[in-house]
Order: C-alpha cells, then structure tokens, then sequence
C-alpha cells in the first residue's frame, strides 16, 4: 500500500474572537487530508510539552495519522492568531515555538520506508530537500514564494504546489507551465474560488471549486494537496485525483479550522 509522510511545521490556529484553537500547520493539515482520501499516512515534525502538543497528537491520532517520530520537546507548540473576514483566514502573527527543527540520520531512514515526502515554505527544512529527495519523491507546497525560491528547489521536487487564487485565470495557467518547465512530475495550482489545476506531463486538467458556501478558507488548500497527492498515489487519473482534492477542499472551507478538533487554547489566548 502506498504511504505518504508530511514532515514540518504545525500549529495551533487561534482564532480572534471567539479565542478557540484548532490543529493546524500544513504539514499536519496534509496528512490528516491524504488519510482522510484513504491514503496511509504519517506526520514527522515538533510539539511542544503543553496542552497544545498534546491536542495536536490526540488530533492526529484520532485521524489515524501515524506519529512514530512526532518530538515532544520542552517549550511551547507553535500557534498563530487568525482572523476571519468573508471566508477568507487572515494570519495576525504568532510563535514558532520548538516546531523548527532537523531531520536526523534517524528520520531520513523512516522516511525512505515512505513513497512520498511532503513539505513545504513554512516548514523550515529547504537545507535538507536534496538530502529527502535522495530516499524518497517529494511534494513541496511552493503557496506564492517567487521564482528565486522555487528555482533553488524544485529540481528536487516530484510534484510542486504552488496557490494561484490571487492571480487571474490566465496567470494562474502561466503559473503552471512555468513550473512544469522546470521539471516536476506533477504541478498542481490552488486557484481559490475558482477551483484547481494540475499539470501532468505538460497536460492541463482543472475542476471548478465545489464548494457551495466559505466559513473559514483556511486549510482549504492543505486538503487540496492531500486529496489530490492520495489520488495520483493510489492510481487514479489526473482528473479523479483533482476531483477528490477538491471534495476535500469543499468541506475544510464549511467550517473552523483546518479539520476540526476546536479547543479552549487557555495559556496561548493569555499572550494575544
């Protein structure tokens, strides 16, 4: 069975008035998406011993996320303050806590027993993608950083995620090809409430959103990249893969947080 681990950054997303927090950070988001498609999945990355770390992991184990290398370090998890306007999650600031950290001799032969290795821009492990590419394919969500960043990567990167909902359709498709000309196996663009695009051997495919009403967008494109990362790995074609990433989308924008789980964060509300 294909198997899929996210590595990096988490976080505890508080939100501006009502002050609850819900799991988050991209690469949690990932994997929670990518089990929920039906994908076995795993999460590597740093938690603070605080309530917080411990919501995170129960979230994670209640989602059937595997966390055999999840750290459990003294301090704080991260957490950051959002605020919701219209739909659409607003970051305010936060902390990274102890989230940052390097992957060991010791990780990098867990994550050779994975077919894939996601990541991303916020979870601070760019130094080491040639090291992970080395044992494993890797998706890399590049959200909105420009070329000089993604040049320095991508040539190490299997699939390459890029959030294009803030660029016109024709950007957007420009978007795409830039990167498919830079060698990934798979481009896949967020374009917000326009839907997505995935680019597969220079082949365009793109799905109009499904969902009906926004609550709260954040996480939406976390469970985009799950759904579609768990379709491509299980077999099926560019379009069903799309397609249940953004069924997965759909629902993560009905409601708070990026998958549920809401909790009263108590000491983290008392630093906003």
């Amino acid at each position: 069975m294909m198997s899929l681990v996210c590595a990096g950054d988490n976080v505890v997303d508080i939100y501006q008035g009502t002050g609850e927090g819900y799991p988050g950070g991209n690469a949690v988001n990932v994997s929670v998406a990518a089990r929920r498609a039906g994908l076995t999945s795993a999460y590597l990355g740093a938690v603070g011993d605080d309530d917080a770390g411990r919501r995170l992991i129960a979230a994670l184990t209640a989602e059937a996320v595997a966390t055999d290398r999840l750290r459990v370090l003294s301090g704080s998890t991260a957490w950051c303050e959002v605020q919701v306007v219209d739909g659409d999650r607003q970051f305010l600031g936060g902390d990274l806590g102890v989230s940052k950290f390097d992957l060991s001799a010791d990780d990098l032969a867990y994550v050779s027993g994975f077919d894939v290795l996601h990541t991303g821009d916020n979870s601070h492990l760019e130094t080491q993608l040639a090291d992970i590419a080395e044992v494993t394919k890797v998706s890399f969500d590049f959200g909105s950083r420009p070329w000089n960043y993604v040049d320095d990567l991508i040539g190490h990167v299997w699939c390459a995620c890029f959030s294009g909902g803030h660029l016109p359709p024709e950007a957007a498709i420009a978007l795409a090809d830039q990167a498919a000309a830079r060698g990934p196996a798979a481009v896949l663009v967020s374009e917000g409430a326009r839907g997505a695009r995935l680019v597969i051997d220079g082949v365009h495919v793109a799905v109009a959103s499904q969902a009906t009403s926004v609550t709260d967008s954040l996480g939406a494109g976390d469970a985009l990249i799950g759904g579609v990362l768990s379709g491509l790995m299980r077999g099926q074609s560019p379009l069903q893969a799309l397609q249940a990433g953004t069924t997965l989308a759909a629902h993560t924008v009905s409601h708070f947080g990026a998958f549920g789980y809401g909790f009263d964060p108590g000491s983290i509300d008392a630093q906003l």
